[in-house]
């Protein structure tokens, strides 16, 4: 990075970053499980985690604008608020063994994630437009140490008291806390950016509009909902297919993994290679990791799908994250950022509901192929746009 204010800054939001991803991967590592224990419709065990993502989508325009008031470090910290609440009300629901519990308390900590959607926006804001991919990419990374030690950690915790998961929610307590402490006492250079004031925003129409809003759009919204989509059902599909927990555990944090890893090279990759190339590469992976899976069902073939999944979503979530920072002006990123990250996750929660009901109803099988249509026409979509766009248009997408 140009400068050291800068780089400090990317550092403790990358350990942010890592701190939110260990929150997301035990969530997703363990709620399933647990409310698939719970539930007597066993086509419902994804709703938590559906609620996750709706509490998330719901959070993301109100943080986006409270940030924009009360600034970047303030608006983190109203963030992991948000985990400590929810990881207490879903340790009341395994304590009860209430599925409804577990609904509500994942649906509050998904505002954690909400805010958290922001660290990759602030890494941005923090350096000149060069250096902005590899800025973002840098944060990600943050997410390789929470990919690691989630899932370890939950091996621990799961059982750590008599109540089966009672720890890991525990554990999430500690990690917000955690969080919370870094964003107090980190050098945050992430202030509001100073606004023009004769800058008048344009309507939000107009920016969604836009050509390149549109395709930063589509490769967000098919990133996530596809990986959402396989990764949701992944952990019941190998229950039921009787393998492991300690398995499971195991596929879940190399995908995680294979999420964020790439970020070593992702920034460099959209610089050198350009945003639609790293694009078309994330497709391609995924539509090859739906091959894997079709394949076979041991936990080698899990493995390899899901490590492909997450590679095809990190090309798409950097690239498409770094083509919309082109897309709005200082005056507008509180609506132009959560607009997209709202699109996002309505998406993503919808797939992540659908997810299990195609499980109990078409099998694993029938889950990975439905992504397969939505995928061939987001490579279509990608050809066209390299091929229609204007070149000034163009080479902001190069």
């Amino acid at each position: 990075m140009p400068i050291s204010p800068a780089r400090r800054t990317i550092a403790a939001l990358s350990v942010c970053q890592g701190l939110l991803a260990t929150n997301n991967v035990l969530n997703y590592s363990v709620t399933g499980l647990a409310a698939y224990e719970f539930v007597a419709n066993k086509a419902w065990a994804t709703l938590p985690l559906t609620a996750y993502i709706v509490g998330t989508a719901l959070a993301t325009l109100p943080a986006s604008f409270w940030m924009r008031r009360v600034g970047r470090r303030l608006g983190f910290v109203t963030g992991a608020v948000f985990s400590i609440v929810g990881s207490i009300i879903n340790g009341i629901g395994i304590i009860e063994h209430s599925f409804w519990l577990l609904v509500l308390g994942t649906f509050v900590s998904g505002g954690y994630n909400a805010f958290g959607l922001y660290y990759r926006f602030a890494a941005a804001e923090a350096v000149s437009h060069e250096w902005k991919p590899k800025a973002i990419s840098f944060v990600l990374l943050g997410s390789i140490a929470g990919a690691i030690i989630g899932p370890e950690l939950s091996l621990f915790a799961v059982d750590a008291f008599p109540i089966h998961f009672l720890g890991v929610y525990l554990l999430l307590c500690v990690f917000a806390l955690a969080a919370m402490a870094l964003q107090i006492i980190a050098p945050l250079a992430v202030a509001p950016l100073p606004e023009v004031r004769n800058e008048v925003p344009r309507p939000l129409s107009v920016i969604m509009a836009q050509p390149l809003f549109v395709i930063s759009l589509l490769a967000a919204v098919v990133g996530y909902a596809t990986m959402n989509f396989i990764m949701t059902s992944t952990p019941m599909a190998m229950t039921l297919m009787h393998h492991s927990y300690s398995a499971t555990n195991a596929v879940i944090e190399w995908h995680s993994v294979a999420m964020y890893a790439p970020s070593f090279i992702t920034g460099t990759l959209i610089r050198r290679a350009g945003i639609f190339n790293v694009m078309t590469a994330g497709v391609i992976f995924m539509l090859s990791a739906v091959a894997v899976a079709e394949w076979d069902t041991g936990v080698a073939f899990f493995w390899f799908a899901l490590v492909m999944v997450g590679i095809g979503w990190n090309f798409l979530y950097v690239s498409g994250t770094t083509l919309l920072t082109n897309c709005y002006q200082p005056c507008e990123r509180a609506q132009a950022q959560g607009c997209n990250d709202l699109l996002v996750f309505a998406s993503t929660g919808s797939a992540s509901l659908l997810s299990g009901v195609l499980l109990q109803h078409l099998g694993w099988h029938g889950v990975v192929l439905t992504t397969v249509p939505i995928l061939v026409v987001t490579l279509v979509i990608l050809a066209w746009a390299r091929r229609s766009l204007n070149p000034a248009t163009a080479a902001i997408a190069r």
